[in-house]
C-alpha cells in the first residue's frame, strides 16, 4: 500500500486494529504526533500460516540445565541432612536419561520463614521442590517478585515439570507459589500429565519433547523441548504452528519513523559495526582440560559491562578477583586485562561475538603461563 502523505499515527493505529501487532510503539500519540510518511513509503500487510517449526536452544552457559543435591528431597530443618541443606548448584545435566533421573519433583522441608524486612511468613514448613523440577517457560499471573511484597508469595503461579508418574516416560505438570524478593519455587501442586518423548536428529543431538502440556499454557506461543548436545542438556523451545498477521515497512518508511523515534537509520547495505556493548554480558573461563559440566562452580567469571568495563569473580566463591587495565578492540575481538587474584596475571585473547566463545593465555607473575577457553552465558 501507498502510505505517502499520512500521518505516522494513522498508519500504525490502523495496523493494529486489523490485527498486524508486530510493530509496538509505547504511547503513540505522543511519539509519532503528526508526522506524515514522505513520497516513496510502502507498507506491506502479510499473513503467513505455519505449517511446521523448528527447534530452538541458545548455545550459552544461561541455557544449562543444572543440578544439585536438593534435587533429592529430605528435610533440611536440621542441620544433619546432607541433601537439602547441600551446596548450591555444582554440575550441568550430561543426558536427557540425567535429566530424568535427576527432575523427580522430590520435595525438600524446611522451616517456617519470614520474608526480610517484612512480617509475612511462609507455610510451616515450607515445601521447596525448586530443584527437582524444570521451568516450563510460563507463568500464570504477572505481579513483579522484586515489587513491594503484599505476602510471603507473590500469588503467580510458575508452571512446572517433572519426571514422575505412573506409565511409560511419566511427566507430571504442577502449579507452584513464587516467593517475593527471591523467585523460589514451593508449594507445587499437580495440575496435569504427560509424556516425553526422545528424538535423535541427524546433527548428533537429541531432543526431548513433552506431550500433553497443561491448559494454563495455552496462551504461551511456544512449547517447552530439551535439548542434548556434547555432553550437555539446553532448555530449548519450539513454536506452536500458528497464523502470523505482519505489518512491514519500505526502507523509505522505515527511515521516517526512525526519525520520529529518534533510533538510528538504517539500510539494506548496512555492515554490522561491533562495539564495545556488544560483548556485554556475562562469560565463564575455564581450563581447555576442564570438564564443562562444572564449569559453572570453577574457573572464572567475567562480566562486561555496557560501557565496557570488566569486572571479575572467582565461580567457586562468587568473590571480586579484581581485575583491571581491560581493553577490548570491539571489531575483532581482542581483549586484555590484569587479574589481581592471588598474584598479578596478564590476560590476553579474542572473544568471538558471533560464536559466544572466548579464548586466549594468562601469565602468572613467576609461573608458566596457562590457556583458558570460555563462552557467553
Amino acid at each position: 500500500f501507498d502510505i505517502f502523505d499520512k500521518t505516522l499515527l494513522e498508519v500504525y493505529q490502523k495496523a493494529r486494529a486489523d490485527g498486524f501487532t508486530n510493530l509496538f510503539i509505547n504511547n503513540e500519540a505522543t511519539a509519532l504526533g503528526a508526522a506524515k510518511f514522505p513520497a516513496g513509503s510502502l507498507l506491506r500487510i502479510n499473513k503467513a500460516s505455519d505449517t511446521a517449526t523448528a527447534f530452538i536452544y541458545r548455545p550459552y552457559g544461561s541455557s544449562y540445565v543444572l543440578k544439585n543435591k536438593q534435587a533429592a528431597g529430605g528435610d533440611g530443618r536440621t542441620g544433619n541432612d546432607p541433601t537439602c541443606n547441600g551446596p548450591a548448584p555444582s554440575s550441568y545435566v550430561t543426558s536427557l536419561e540425567d535429566l530424568v533421573a535427576t527432575y523427580k519433583g522430590a520435595t525438600c522441608l524446611y522451616s517456617q520463614a519470614t520474608l526480610a524486612g517484612t512480617n509475612f511468613k511462609s507455610t510451616d514448613p515450607i515445601n521447596a521442590q525448586g530443584a527437582s523440577t524444570l521451568s516450563i517457560g510460563y507463568t500464570v499471573g504477572s505481579v513483579n517478585v522484586n515489587g513491594t511484597p503484599t505476602a510471603f508469595y507473590t500469588g503467580n503461579k510458575l508452571i512446572r515439570l517433572s519426571f514422575a508418574g505412573t506409565g511409560t516416560n511419566p511427566v507430571t505438570y504442577s502449579a507452584c507459589d513464587q516467593q517475593f524478593s527471591t523467585g523460589n519455587t514451593h508449594n507445587c501442586t499437580a495440575i496435569g500429565n504427560g509424556s516425553y518423548t526422545i528424538e535423535a536428529l541427524s546433527d548428533g543431538s537429541r531432543v526431548m519433547t513433552l506431550s500433553n502440556p497443561p491448559a494454563q499454557t495455552a496462551a504461551q506461543t511456544y512449547n517447552r523441548v530439551f535439548v542434548e548436545r556434547n555432553g550437555v542438556v539446553y532448555y530449548g523451545s519450539k513454536d506452536k504452528p500458528g497464523i502470523r498477521n505482519e505489518a512491514r515497512l519500505n526502507t523509505t518508511a522505515s527511515n521516517a519513523l526512525m526519525d520520529q523515534l529518534q533510533i538510528p537509520k538504517f539500510g539494506p547495505d548496512d555492515v554490522l559495526a561491533l562495539t564495545v556493548a556488544s560483548y556485554q554480558g556475562t562469560w565463564d573461563v575455564r581450563d581447555p582440560a576442564q570438564d564443562p559440566q562444572f564449569a559453572f562452580n570453577v574457573g572464572t567469571r567475567l562480566v562486561i559491562s555496557p560501557t565496557g568495563t570488566l569486572s571479575c569473580f572467582d565461580n567457586f566463591s562468587g568473590n571480586n578477583t579484581n581485575c583491571t587495565g581491560f581493553s577490548l578492540n570491539p571489531a575483532n575481538g581482542a581483549f586484555s586485562f590484569t587479574n589481581n587474584n592471588g598474584g598479578a596475571a596478564v590476560v590476553t585473547g579474542t572473544a568471538n561475538f558471533t560464536a559466544g566463545t572466548l579464548s586466549g593465555t594468562y601469565v602468572p607473575q613467576g609461573q608458566a603461563p596457562g590457556s583458558f577457553i570460555g563462552q557467553r552465558r
